[in-house]
């Protein structure tokens, strides 16, 4: 099962790739920056640099190449300054984070000892136990039902959950029900 600690890793990944794009864009830009001066609705981009800090110079439309340049740079060098702060906050999150850390409180606990405490939130095996005691009913014989259940089956993948990869399917009708050996069994494949 994936847990908060993957997903932190992952967006630590994906923020590392836009620091190393943005950082590649930032390589060759224009010195200054971009103002943008509106008049009657009608856009004038001037560009500032240390000798006309605060008006700069007019930006002709035959240079627009330079307008879109120095407006890529200031996206670039916010994006870059935010994902920097971001990685470096997720980066000391994952240093000193575990999944199930609260869980592992209660595991650690001698046996003998843990039949006197009431755990803060249930155990990974303790929401088995619960969730194998539920009755099931088989409901795929049901037309309505099956129609249901498949609708939201077409749902599931439009959204990008899929069977056997992060959607775990079962099937029962009244006449054939499925066991507890094979709910274990799947319990023990995609959830321990």
């Amino acid at each position: 099962m994936r847990g908060l600690r993957d997903m932190l890793l992952e967006e630590e990944k994906r923020l590392e790739n836009i620091i190393h794009v943005t950082q590649e864009r930032l390589e060759n830009v224009p010195e200054g920056r971009l103002r943008i001066s509106c008049v009657n609705n009608q856009p004038y981009y001037y560009h500032c640099t240390e000798t006309n800090k605060q008006t700069g110079k007019y930006i002709a439309k035959e240079n627009r190449q330079l307008v879109q340049r120095l407006a890529q740079k200031t996206y670039d060098k916010k994006v870059l300054k935010l994902a920097e702060k971001r990685l470096s906050q997720i980066k000391s999150i994952t240093r000193d984070y575990e999944d199930a850390e609260i869980e592992k409180i209660y595991k650690k606990e001698r046996r003998e000892r843990q039949r006197f405490i009431q755990p803060v939130e249930l155990i990974w095996e303790q929401k088995i136990e619960r969730w194998m005691q539920e009755k099931y009913e088989g409901k795929m014989d049901d037309p309505d039902y099956a129609r249901k259940a498949i609708k939201k089956i077409e749902v599931y993948g439009r959204n990008d959950i899929c069977p056997g990869k992060n959607l775990i399917l079962t099937y029962e009708t009244k006449q054939t029900v499925l066991s507890n050996k094979t709910i274990e069994k799947m319990v023990k494949q995609y959830l321990i």
